[in-house]
């Protein structure tokens, strides 16, 4: 956040929707950090927390459906369906600009038969 990179790609893709959720964070939804750098107030930010504990066996262990086992994780989705996970660490924002550019394409894989086995 220091880099000013989330403030950055926020600012420059106005037609995305980011919602930062904060997890194992015993219920704190991390909006004070948001804030010190500019970002928890744009309009197409939201800002949610879990309310679980951060350790132990009743930690969340997905979100969304998916699993969540390291943070931060960036997904990318577009019409509810996934097109890029990033689930191991922070993401370079050249990286994550690139793949907002990418999740605008209208190509799918749905309805196309399977690739049948050898």
């Amino acid at each position: 956040m220091k880099s000013g990179g989330w403030l950055k790609t926020v600012k420059d893709n106005p037609q995305v929707k980011f919602y930062f959720v904060s997890v194992w964070n015993n219920g704190e939804d991390g909006r004070a950090m948001l804030q010190k750098f500019q970002i928890a107030d744009q309009p197409n930010v939201s800002i949610l927390a879990d309310s679980g504990p951060r350790k132990g066996e009743n930690k969340i262990k997905q979100f969304a459906g998916m699993p969540l086992t390291w943070i931060p994780t960036t997904w990318i989705y577009k019409g509810g369906d996934l097109r890029y996970a990033l689930n191991y660490g922070e993401v370079r924002f050249d990286v994550l600009q690139k793949f907002l550019e990418d999740s605008k394409s209208e190509w799918s894989h749905k309805g196309e038969p399977p690739i049948a086995s050898p």
